[in-house]
């Protein structure tokens, strides 16, 4: 999952965008990883996931995904809920 959204600009800024969204993920379960642990250089942009290693089912996969969708666009499932109160 790549988030090479502009509005996330910069290292630091990446950082702390790949590790919220890591956070609230395994908050539900799911295990995401952030790129910028596995680049030789470090990097932390763009912010990018890596979501399983490749011993996971395409059912896993769907619905590790189906999961956190939400938390790509910056919100969470009951953010959407409220805002449709």
């Amino acid at each position: 999952m790549a988030l090479e959204d502009p509005g996330y600009g910069g290292a630091r800024v990446g950082r702390r965008v790949e590790q919220a969204i890591i956070a609230a993920a395994r908050a539900r379960s799911v295990c995401l990883y952030g790129m910028s642990t596995y680049r030789s250089t470090r990097a932390t942009t763009p912010p990018q996931l890596v979501l399983g290693f490749g011993d996971l089912t395409e059912g896993a996969v769907r619905t590790g995904i189906a999961a956190i969708a939400d938390l790509r666009q910056g919100r969470t499932t009951a953010d959407a809920r409220d805002r449709g109160r």
